[in-house]
């Protein structure tokens, strides 16, 4: 989900939607040095995450009914191919957590990996209520607009019937 106002990351960093910006505080919390939004090299695209240390790339897909969102996801997929670049793919908070785990346990203490994860335990209910909210958000600005459809539908008939009557 796209975002009028971009988010403020813990670490300053600013992201496009609250997936990517739980993103970038997880790898904050873990210490993972990054980049968000690193332009492709010899492309106008750009990624949404460049893992400094690992040279490991993290795209966050996002709502592939969306125009030629389709379009662009393939070309940044046939970009990393063919360039041999390490991606990670991430389409869900679950797959934020589980997926990125490997790359962000390297290096760590017991103490530290512990702390990291209530940290992001935390982010990540709070996270899941949000994007909960903001569906049902979505579904009650359709139904709205629908009954306002409805409502104006209704004022011109009336508006008919009383233009009849006379």
């Amino acid at each position: 989900m796209k975002l009028k106002k971009r988010l403020k990351c813990l670490d300053g960093h600013y992201a496009d939607s609250y997936l990517e910006r739980f993103v970038d505080n997880l790898l904050h919390r873990y210490g993972v040095k990054h980049i968000i939004h690193p332009k492709l090299p010899g492309t106008r695209m750009y990624g949404d995450f460049l893992l400094i240390d690992s040279g490991v790339y993290i795209e966050i897909w996002g709502d592939i009914k969306l125009g030629d969102y389709k379009k662009r996801k393939k070309e940044k997929i046939e970009y990393y191919e063919q360039k041999r670049l390490k991606l990670v793919e991430i389409q869900s908070l679950t797959d934020a957590c589980f997926r990125l785990k490997k790359f962000l346990r390297r290096g760590m203490g017991i103490e530290e990996w512990t702390k990291a994860e209530e940290g992001v335990r935390k982010e990540s209910g709070m996270m899941e209520e949000i994007l909960n909210i903001n569906e049902k958000i979505e579904e009650l600005n359709l139904r709205r607009e629908e009954l306002i459809n409805q409502y104006n539908r209704l004022i011109v008939e009336e508006v008919k019937k009383f233009k009849q009557s006379d």
